[in-house]
């Protein structure tokens, strides 16, 4: 990740030794996934927030109804509130399949949309019984 992406490593004195190092003892590097900002004053204001999404790599701004992109130059903002970081991770064996599994859901097309079919008319459990009427002449209870 470049600056512009809000990367940072990890070198404070507080926590544990497993938050401080990373994976076969190098420093944890943290990345910045998201930020809270407050536009406003101590008793009222307005909430943004702007995340980077994971497979696109973008930043975007989420402001109530509208989402829109977000340049990545401005994500370090005088207004962040709140930051979150997600640690990252080293390679492992895996990370040939994700990045494969990654880059084909990022360019693929969106699927079709399923073709418009009638609702089906027929019953699931099929047709009802037909019902009889007795006929006096078979019913061994009639009195002619």
């Amino acid at each position: 990740s470049s600056s512009s992406s809000g990367s940072s490593s990890s070198s404070g004195s507080s926590g544990s030794s497993s938050d401080q190092e990373g994976e076969k003892g190098l420093p944890a590097v943290y990345d910045l996934a998201s930020v809270v900002l407050h536009i406003g004053g101590l008793g009222s204001g307005h909430y943004k927030a702007l995340a980077k999404n994971k497979i696109d790599e973008l930043w975007y701004e989420f402001n109530d109804q509208e989402t829109k992109e977000f340049p990545p130059e401005s994500v370090v903002h005088p207004s962040a509130y709140v930051l979150f970081y997600t640690k990252r991770r080293l390679s492992s064996k895996w990370d040939p399949l994700l990045s494969s599994l990654s880059a084909s859901f990022a360019s693929s097309d969106p699927p079709p949309d399923p073709p418009i079919s009638r609702p089906d008319t027929t019953d699931p459990l099929g047709p009802e019984p037909e019902t009889s009427q007795p006929s006096s002449a078979s019913d061994p209870t009639s009195t002619s």
